[in-house]
């Protein structure tokens, strides 16, 4: 499970994030256990979703309001990318 996942916003859209998944994926795929690597996202955040499907994630699950603050409510994203057999 792939969390906090972070690209300082002065370099956002240079690639950076993409390549630092694909490494963390290529890592976990180097245990020969590890079956898939899983992330989770707001669902209203559009580019991160983009960058994670060019990876190769796709959306496993939709959770609605999954997390409220005051007023606010965001739902998550349940991303996942299985191993190649």
């Amino acid at each position: 499970m792939l969390k906090f996942v972070i690209v300082d916003a002065s370099v956002r859209g240079k690639g950076i994030g993409k390549e630092m998944i694909r490494l963390a994926v290529r890592n976990a795929f180097s245990d020969p256990g590890a079956k898939a690597v899983q992330l989770n996202v707001f669902s209203e955040n559009v580019i991160a979703k983009r960058c994670y499907e060019g990876v190769g994630f796709k959306i496993r699950r939709n959770t609605l309001d999954a997390f409220k603050y005051k007023e606010e409510s965001w739902c998550r994203c349940n991303m996942i990318i299985a191993r190649e057999l």
